[in-house]
């Protein structure tokens, strides 16, 4: 395995790691938005906190503007 890894070019660690930070950042903002929306539902309405709803409201927005930002065209989200 070490002789195969020797044929692979210097820089392909950084990248490989740069690809695998940025693979966690998308599945951790996927798996964050419906945490949000049950947050919103089950204590911003069902208990009456207006503070909380617009706190998830507030975090919803922020990461629909982090996807609209990354996305490759910059007109559409992922």
């Amino acid at each position: 395995m070490r002789c195969a890894l020797g044929y692979l070019p210097a820089r392909l660690p950084t990248r490989g790691g740069g690809a695998v930070t940025a693979l966690l950042l998308v599945a951790a903002a996927n798996l964050t938005t419906p945490q949000l929306i049950r947050v919103a539902i089950d204590v911003g309405f069902t208990q009456a906190q207006p503070s909380v709803l617009a706190e998830t409201v507030a975090g919803l927005v922020a990461l629909a503007f982090a996807q609209f930002r990354d996305s490759p065209d910059g007109l559409s989200a992922a």
